[in-house]
């Protein structure tokens, strides 16, 4: 009888091993067959309405809502039956610009008079690694220009919970299960919700350095522009016309208010690897025969900026005016197109 019972726990205990394995694969292949993880490298998902809390900013108002459209973007609802030139603007916070109305973020400014469809597509926190799925998730609606707004990211660390020992599984990090289901619920519990929380940082309030400013990373630079590579060859291969926009930086050699910038706590730096990326994004789009737009020449001052590196209002429209020109002359659109 002992025998009998301690096979029938065993087959039992099996039975629940086995038909786990089997819903665990039955998940994976289901989330490879349609992978929601493409809304997630969007704006938001279709259709949402997100309110974003004022974090202490002079000017807005303590809530905002930010409404995404039916594929999850920001900007006019996708058609699918309308003939028309369609823009995506993708990039990382700057291009997000969740504070700032869509009719005067800088793209809805620099888009005026050109008779094109355009989305807004940023995603806090991203690069171009990122920006390359991005792109994918776009093939669908057969864009013909994506225009990226290319900030200077932070370099990456694989999530903890793929780190040595486990780095031979990091395969796994990749399919669309983990993407979409396991890794952001173990970020959620590490870092609760980040998108709704923006860190201000006042220029005013850093202090003047008292030691040289570290040297620029060269290293992070020629990481960035291997990716941007990749995503100029991404976009040409879904089909579109790849622009790239380098990203201004407030921080740099002059005055304001009274104050030296040059002097301030990593001015030196932040300045350096914004102008060498923007030199060397310029070199990668001379040698694919790409459009550039050197964002970067912009004219610094801390009055385009809420923080330390994102447009308020007043800086989203010289920035948006600044770029207006050379936007115009690379996008070629149809004069029938009834946008804009």
């Amino acid at each position: 009888m002992a025998t009998r019972g301690k096979n029938t726990f065993y087959a039992w205990f099996l039975g629940i091993i086995g038909w786990g394995v089997l819903f665990v694969i039955s998940l994976w292949v289901a989330f490879e067959l349609y992978n929601p993880y493409a809304w997630n490298k969007r704006a938001g998902k279709p259709y949402q309405t997100v309110r974003w809390v004022n974090p202490g900013i002079v000017g807005i108002p303590n809530n905002i809502f930010v409404q995404y459209n039916n594929i999850g973007c920001v900007g006019p609802h996708y058609e699918a039956e309308t003939d028309t030139d369609r823009i995506f603007f993708v990039g990382s916070s700057t291009t997000k610009n969740a504070l700032t109305p869509f009719d005067k973020q800088w793209m809805s400014v620099a888009m005026r008079g050109i008779p094109a469809w355009y989305n807004s597509v940023g995603v806090n926190g991203t690069s171009a690694r990122e920006w390359t799925e991005m792109v994918l998730s776009l093939k669908a609606y057969k864009p013909k220009y994506i225009v990226v707004l290319f900030a200077v990211g932070k370099q990456k660390k694989p999530p903890r919970l793929w780190r040595e020992p486990f780095t031979r599984l990091s395969w796994l990090r990749e399919t669309a299960l983990m993407k979409s289901l396991v890794l952001p619920f173990v970020e959620s519990l590490r870092n609760g919700n980040k998108d709704n929380d923006m860190k201000i940082v006042r220029w005013r309030e850093i202090p003047e350095r008292t030691q040289p400013d570290k040297m620029v990373d060269t290293l992070h630079v020629t990481t960035m522009i291997k990716e941007a590579s990749w995503l100029i060859d991404e976009i040409r291969n879904i089909g579109a016309t790849p622009i790239l926009i380098s990203q201004p930086t407030p921080f740099g050699q002059y005055m304001a208010d009274g104050r030296d910038v040059g002097k301030m706590v990593d001015s030196d730096y932040i300045d350096g690897i914004y102008k060498q990326l923007s030199m060397r994004l310029k070199t990668l789009c001379l040698q694919k025969e790409v459009n550039f737009i050197d964002g970067y020449t912009f004219p610094k001052s801390f009055e385009y900026y809420y923080d330390i590196e994102h447009f308020n209002i007043h800086g989203n429209i010289q920035f948006g005016e600044y770029i207006h020109d050379s936007l115009r002359q690379y996008i070629t659109v149809r004069e029938e197109n009834k946008y804009n």
